[in-house]
């Protein structure tokens, strides 16, 4: 079946607007994402007031029209002049269907709030979204926040065709076509490959919340297909592991003994660990948390500048060699009286040749460019149009340099300030592995699968949030401290922090409501919660007179 795009933006959205009717041409959707930290910096420490502001965004940008200029053709006026004509349009968004996003269609994962866009490919949003994007920055400046398209581009170390592999894994297993994972968790060497590039990614970039979503997802996939698969000597089905340099490391041991730590919210790590200081979930904080114990984490051991800060202080600017030889032109062209005296000052600033390079145009030869070769013996070639000059230009300059009659003393060049771009010298990293304990799944080889009544649901729907997604057929009943995930073929407790006793039960009753045969169900786990699942379904067939659990249940330890 294809994958219906409108049908996952509606699925779990908390707010929608516009819409678009049903057809058969192309559509196109664009998506972005605001880290939570920029809100928390500015004040904004609820969910709730989150959700506020990114609906008000959404309202305006349906009203909002964007003044835009664009190239309209080009005409010759009569001395042979080339213009280019434009035209002002006006841009609106509200022929499309926007939706905002706070959670993942699995309640019991977290995300960044988003919003979607969905409209006809024909729509005029610019080339790349760009009219798009520019009405989103209007509004991102209101509230002093980033849209992720605005944030300071990283080097991957990767090409585009490998940065594709890696989100086609990510939207693959988030998507959860089991046919379609099953196979590609199978394929080995693809598999391998593919982490080998999200490894790489993550040395570059230490964006340490992409990388543990990536295998978190994954290690759900591959626990619930019951697919082992070692990488590195690590059982991903069992396992994830994470990376740090010895600054992160030692922060997070200060933060783990309770003393005060400066962040620097340019680090990806840094914004979790400020989300988590304020109640922001997040996957990588929940993987962090177990290796370093940060239940009690507090705003007050943090200091952070309140000011937008992109800076890195490991990047350093390196301007490319030929920008460093056009200085030199532009340089010695300021004093330049003709052109035998602009090539005998580059040769001054120690260039072992020059010449200056012709075309033919038309019927004539026009000269269009000057090729300089260094000590070294490097030859580059430089056409006048780069420095946005041409011969008749450089002609006029020279000529009003004769009637100054200036004159220099030294010439000093730029080029000898190239320094090649290195290859980034990654830093020592350590590796932590936490286990990931399944605490109890219930199935059942039962084929009666029925769509739960909420009505009939009235003490859990005191007790737990439901969040529920007809798309993915996965339903999330969760309090602060539990979250028990029911789709279609199995209920998982995926987090425990409460009443056992009640926690199963709970999950029992769900199997209940399902339609299951409790003769039917299969239970797999740690001994503890198994043990405890047993007694409670032995308990429940014993009073209804039926078999007793050891012929009846399934246990799976």
């Amino acid at each position: 079946m294809k994958y219906n795009i409108k049908m996952h933006i509606l699925d779990h959205a908390d707010y929608v607007s516009g819409d678009l009717p049903e057809t058969n041409r192309k559509l196109t959707h664009f998506n972005t994402s605001v880290c939570a930290s920029y809100f928390i910096r500015n004040g904004i420490t609820t969910q709730k007031d989150i959700d506020v502001i990114m609906v008000n965004i959404l309202e305006s940008i349906a009203k909002k029209e964007l003044k835009v200029k664009e190239k309209n053709g080009t005409y010759v006026k009569k001395n042979g002049k080339v213009v280019q004509r434009y035209r002002t349009r006006i841009i609106k968004f509200n022929n499309m269907l926007t939706a905002y996003h706070n959670r993942h269609f699995d309640a019991s994962k977290t995300v960044n709030p988003h919003f979607h866009f969905l409209f006809d490919s024909t729509a005029r949003v610019g080339k790349d979204f760009m009219y798009l994007k520019e009405a989103l920055k209007i509004e991102a400046k209101k509230y002093d926040i980033k849209f992720n398209f605005m944030e300071k581009r990283q080097n991957t170390g990767l090409s585009k065709t490998q940065l594709s592999r890696i989100e086609s894994l990510s939207w693959l297993l988030n998507q959860g076509n089991v046919s379609k994972i099953k196979i590609y968790a199978t394929n080995t060497r693809k598999l391998t490959e593919t982490l080998n590039l999200l490894q790489i990614h993550y040395q570059n970039t230490q964006n340490i919340s992409y990388f543990i979503k990536v295998l978190s997802i994954l290690n759900q996939r591959l626990q619930e297909l019951n697919i082992d698969f070692m990488y590195k000597n690590t059982n991903l089905k069992e396992n994830i592991y994470f990376f740090l340099n010895d600054t992160q490391k030692n922060m997070l041991t200060s933060l783990e003994n309770g003393r005060t730590v400066e962040i620097n919210l340019s680090h990806v790590l840094d914004r979790e660990i400020l989300k988590k200081a304020h109640n922001f979930q997040s996957d990588a904080m929940k993987i962090v948390s177990k290796k370093f114990n940060l239940l009690n984490l507090s705003p007050k051991q943090l200091r952070y500048s309140k000011k937008d800060d992109n800076s890195d202080s490991n990047t350093v600017k390196i301007t490319s060699f030929r920008k460093l030889i056009m200085q030199d032109l532009r340089a010695a062209l300021a004093y330049a009286k003709s052109e035998k005296d602009w090539k005998d000052i580059l040769v001054k600033m120690g260039y072992k040749k020059v010449s200056i390079n012709s075309s033919k145009t038309s019927s004539k030869r026009t000269k269009t460019a000057i090729t300089v070769t260094t000590k070294k013996q490097t030859k580059v070639q430089i056409p006048f149009y780069a420095m946005n000059l041409n011969f008749k230009k450089i002609t006029h300059i020279m000529m009003h340099n004769k009637k100054r009659n200036r004159e220099k003393e030294n010439y000093d060049n730029h080029y000898n300030e190239y320094k090649k771009r290195k290859k980034r010298q990654h830093e020592i990293l350590e590796k932590y592995i936490v286990q990931m304990k399944l605490l109890l799944k219930i199935y059942s080889n039962s084929k009666s699968q029925n769509k739960i009544d909420q009505k009939k649901f009235k003490n859990l729907a005191i007790k737990y949030t439901i969040n529920s997604s007809e798309m993915y057929k996965i339903t999330t009943y969760q309090t602060e401290d539990t979250t028990i995930v029911d789709s279609d073929t199995s209920i998982i407790l995926k987090k425990y922090e409460s009443n056992i006793e009640k926690t199963v039960n709970d999950m029992i009753d769900i199997a209940v409501l399902k339609g299951w045969s409790l003769n039917s169900l299969m239970i797999s786990g740690t001994k503890n919660f198994v043990q405890v699942a047993e007694e409670q379904i032995y308990r429940r067939l014993t009073c209804d007179k039926s078999q007793k659990i050891s012929n009846s249940v399934n246990i799976i330890i």
